[in-house]
């Protein structure tokens, strides 16, 4: 089953090439398995040409399917950025013990 995934992940990443069409003004994070063989942190650098605002990287112990051990964590990780971003934070992002 897991190889089944990354050979879908790689046929999507074969073909698909984004359309930068207007940069974000709101900053981005991008998430990843530390020992992710495909998406490596300076792979992930690229999404800051996608905003005028910073990039953060956050990454978790693990390989590509790293979410799956993490999945609290990384959803207090995204809760605690739009909490932090000033733009009707508080509607985007209610707590996770609701």
């Amino acid at each position: 089953m897991v190889a089944e995934l990354l050979r879908a992940d790689m046929r999507v990443l074969a073909w698909y090439r984004p359309e930068l069409v207007q940069k974000l003004n709101a900053p981005i994070t991008a998430y990843a398995g530390d020992a992710d063989p495909i998406f490596a942190s300076s792979r992930l650098q690229g999404w800051q040409r996608h905003s005028h605002r910073t990039l953060r990287i956050a990454q978790f112990a693990g390989h590509h399917m790293w979410f799956r051990a993490h999945a609290q964590p990384l959803l207090s990780d995204i809760q605690r950025s739009l909490l932090a971003f000033p733009s009707r934070s508080s509607q985007l992002a209610p707590t996770l013990a609701e």
